[in-house]
């Protein structure tokens, strides 16, 4: 699971190599306002019926971890870091248009081949191990609320090993690869005094 907030400076040129072939390029600055992300987790998780509540939820062989920026500034500067003020990066979009023939075309193009650097506003989270759980049963005192949900978080950590840390890390943006073969019926004409035109521009990152 990945999940971005993030701004893009880019600025891009295109070359007309021949009448065929037309390549491009364009640099992207990225700026993260937001990010989390978690992959390469491992473990099972089980719901069973036991004699203490309806239901025991087992936790077996867990090794998860979540990495995270941003997150404690969501609300007071989530805008404002998409502009150059959050965590930086850097990428590139390349691509081609190739004519075959004046009716045959071929564009490609790769997308977003780039990271960003988090090293600012970061919260990481891993646990290990196995966990138990028979439920919570709640028990109503106006004068002496609980706090179930604290007490859950303390069991958890009292019997998982988990670790919370500050830690820079790259985040690498989620590249796309882009291709198509267009075949154009019929001749192209102009409208004035119908004769054959050819060699109109074309855009080749989309």
């Amino acid at each position: 699971m990945k999940a971005d907030l993030i701004g893009v400076l880019h600025a891009g040129i295109s070359k007309k190599v021949d009448e065929k072939l037309t390549i491009g390029a364009r640099f992207k600055i990225y700026s993260s306002s937001l990010n989390i992300e978690t992959n390469n987790n491992s473990g099972s998780i089980t719901t069973t019926t036991n004699n203490i509540n309806i239901s025991r939820l087992t936790l077996q062989n867990l090794d998860a971890g979540v990495r995270t920026s941003g997150i404690d500034n969501i609300e007071e500067d989530v805008l404002s870091n998409t502009f150059l003020g959050g965590n930086l990066g850097m990428g590139f979009d390349v691509g081609i248009t190739y004519h075959f023939s004046p009716q045959i075309e071929f564009t490609g193009s790769i997308l977003d081949l780039g990271f960003i650097k988090h090293s600012k506003n970061i919260r990481n989270f891993t646990a290990e191990g196995d966990y138990i759980l028979d439920g919570i049963n709640f028990e109503y005192n106006p004068d002496d609320p609980i706090d179930y949900w604290k007490q859950l978080e303390n069991d958890f950590k009292a019997n998982v090993s988990n670790e919370e840390t500050d830690d820079a890390y790259t985040s690498w943006r989620p590249m796309k690869l882009n291709a198509a073969l267009k075949y154009s019926f019929g001749e192209r004409r102009n409208k004035f005094c119908y004769a054959k035109t050819h060699g109109n521009n074309i855009t080749i990152i989309q």
